[in-house]
């Protein structure tokens, strides 16, 4: 018997297996030898895949799984694991196959061999079977979600029909069965085993007042006269409560004939929404009545200043008899006069900004009599709380105007007659103040008299001397009656710019001879000079004049050199000025300190009473404020303050 030639086997093994075999260098995994088994598997010749690295030869997704038994291969030279990866047979195709590694031989340098078995057969039929249980999970996965989305519309319809309080159902029109779909008339207080299944039932629950309601509404829509059935009305609950439900349905099916066969619908409880519109017919029939019953002119301004409202009170006052041409109107409407127009105008365009703003203005009405009106521009929003219009109300204050107007020229003249009264008091030195240029003239027409008696004697210097001092004699009488005139005179307020030093100096040259006589030491001292108020001039003097009148009949019981007036004026820290004015007399009991402005009341035998009200008065009309308070040592100082008129620096001046 023949020998048995292993190596022979091996190689025939080797080159005749159904096995792809790879043998390989074990350190840079180059291909040393492949058979047939390995080209027909992967197309290539054994001449290009002896050319070739084993890593080539595999998916790049694969590098990891074989590099894996390589490294293993390498430090045991043992039979590795298996396992399935891909050999590439082109750019786009790979073949699946199962592989291992062997150790071959035992020399220094051992070479390794890859075994590859298709298994692609196997691989596509798990697959399939993969694909095929994926679909049928996928489709079972569809079934489930179908269901759950079905539970949950209904889910859904049933907290909405819950939720809106509806029932729906469906009525046999031939037969008068009644189908409820979902008996949820438990808003009524039945429970669903309470519901009968006859129309009649139904029936038998609506309003003695609304029966025809719904029978007419199912008739027009049998009749093709409507489109759906629809109607409102009241049902009567379990617990006899009176319900309003809105009733709805459409014919679904006819029978052979062509007649409504089946009708199906819903009744929701709309009770609550009638409340509410009830309630808000109720308020606005209070707020047409409230408008129309109201005595302020209120119009509505859209967006584009057009009049779109006016009010029966605005219409009355202003004597408008048809109101549709104002409509659409630009507002303000030629009825207000200039500046008023302006004046409106931007108080509107304030308020389209969101401002609420008022003024006071004048309007012309229809018949050219001039009306008054306090007006105030409020702006309107909607929902997303932007302007949508501008609501303007006016009230007439027409009547409160003409009592101001009165006012002052009552205060002017009871003003006149206590400036009258001060000069009566002021008679006696008024007197020796007249007497004493009357008596210098007197003198200098007698000096000249006989002078020009002995002519060839006079000298003319002489003459032109004396007719000079008769001159500046005249002059003087002639002042003093122009400020006395100035000051007593019956006028209208001129209100003017004026330094609020020059009254002061005005009053005190007025008071010039009686000071004199009084011995009274003045010390006018002025801080702010260059500071101007708008005043009128004899006002200021009048209240001027009150003050130092006082001051004076206060130091008359002192002594002569303990008689000292005190001017100051100032400039405070809020932008007024200030003027004080002091004295060292005898001061005002504490007990009449807070009286001493009202009207009637005098601390004098003889007053009247009447010079500081109305001198407070004067000021507060001005925009200032008078006031008294005493002084450390003795006597009382009045303050009374005037808005500045200019911006001038604070450095003070003396």
């Amino acid at each position: 018997m023949d020998a048995i030639n292993y190596e022979e086997l091996s190689r025939c093994f080797f080159t005749e297996s159904n096995d792809a075999l790879f043998i390989f260098d074990s350190d840079d995994h180059q291909i040393v030898d492949a058979n047939r088994t390995a080209e027909r598997l992967t197309g290539k010749p054994r001449e290009q895949l002896l050319e070739m690295k084993l890593p080539e030869l595999l998916r790049v997704d694969d590098g990891p799984i074989v590099n894996e038994l390589l490294r293993n291969f390498q430090s045991t030279g043992e039979l590795q694991q298996q396992d399935t990866c891909c050999l590439k047979i082109n750019e786009s195709k790979f073949l699946e196959v199962n592989i291992s590694i062997y150790r071959l031989g035992t020399a220094a340098k051992p070479f390794g061999c890859m075994a590859a078995r298709d298994i692609s057969q196997y691989i596509r039929s798990e697959e399939a079977l993969q694909v095929a249980n994926e679909q049928l999970r996928s489709e079972i996965d569809e079934r489930n979600a179908a269901e759950k989305s079905l539970y949950a519309h209904q889910r859904r319809l049933q907290l909405s029909l819950d939720a809106t309080r509806t029932s729906c159902w469906e009525v046999n029109l031939k037969t008068g069965e009644l189908i409820s779909q979902r008996p949820t008339v438990t808003w009524l207080g039945y429970e669903p085993e309470e519901i009968p299944s006859s129309r009649n039932w139904w029936k038998s629950l609506i309003h003695p007042d609304d029966v025809d309601i719904p029978k007419k509404a199912l008739q027009d829509h049998l009749e093709g006269r409507a489109p759906t059935y629809e109607c409102e009305y009241r049902v009567r609950g379990k617990s006899g409560q009176w319900y309003w439900t809105l009733d709805r349905g459409i014919v679904v099916q006819h029978d052979e004939d062509g007649k409504p066969l089946l009708i199906v619908g819903s009744d929701t409880d709309i009770t609550e929404r009638k409340r509410a519109e009830e309630k808000l017919r109720a308020s606005e029939a209070r707020s047409r009545t409230l408008l129309q019953g109201s005595p302020v002119c209120i119009k509505i301004i859209d967006l584009d200043s057009r009049l779109q409202y006016m009010s029966a009170a605005g219409r009355e006052q202003l004597k408008i008899a048809d109101i549709e041409p104002f409509y659409g109107c630009k507002f303000p409407p030629d009825l207000y006069l200039e500046p008023w127009r302006k004046l409106a105008n931007e108080h509107l365009e304030r308020a389209k900004l969101g401002e609420v703003s008022s003024v006071e203005c004048c309007v012309r009405d229809t018949l050219g009599n001039d009306l008054w009106y306090d007006t105030t521009f409020v702006p309107a929003r909607d929902k997303e709380a932007r302007v949508a219009s501008v609501i303007v109300t006016s009230v007439n204050i027409t009547n409160r105007k003409q009592l101001e107007i009165e006012a002052r020229e009552h205060r002017a003249r009871l003003a006149h007659v206590a400036r009258l009264s001060t000069m009566g008091e002021m008679a006696t030195w008024l007197a020796h103040e007249l007497n004493q240029p009357l008596a210098a003239i007197s003198n200098y027409c007698h000096a000249g008299k006989l002078a020009l008696a002995d002519v060839a004697e006079t000298n003319p210097e002489t003459l032109q001397e004396l007719f000079g001092k008769l001159s500046d004699q005249v002059t003087r009488t002639g002042e003093i009656i122009r400020r006395l005139r100035g000051f007593v005179s019956q006028r209208t307020a001129a209100p003017s710019l004026v330094n609020v030093d020059e009254p002061i100096q005005e009053v005190l040259r007025l008071f010039e001879s009686d000071l004199r006589q009084n011995e009274v030491t003045v010390e006018f001292q002025a801080i702010h000079s260059n500071c101007l108020a708008v005043m009128d001039e004899i006002q200021i003097q009048q209240v001027l004049v009150n003050l130092i009148r006082n001051a004076l009949d206060a130091m008359s019981k002192s002594g002569p050199d303990q008689r000292i007036l005190k001017i100051t004026t100032s400039k405070t820290s809020d932008n007024l000025i200030e003027v004080a004015v002091s004295d060292t007399g005898k001061g005002i009991p504490a007990d009449s300190s807070d009286a001493i402005f009202d009207a009637f009341f005098s601390t004098k035998p003889q007053g009247m009473g009447m010079g500081l009200a109305i001198s407070r008065t004067i000021v507060e009309s001005h925009g200032g404020r008078l006031w008294m308070a005493p002084n450390p040592d003795c006597g009382v100082t009045f303050h009374l303050t005037l808005p500045i008129a200019n911006a001038e620096t604070d450095d003070d001046s003396a």
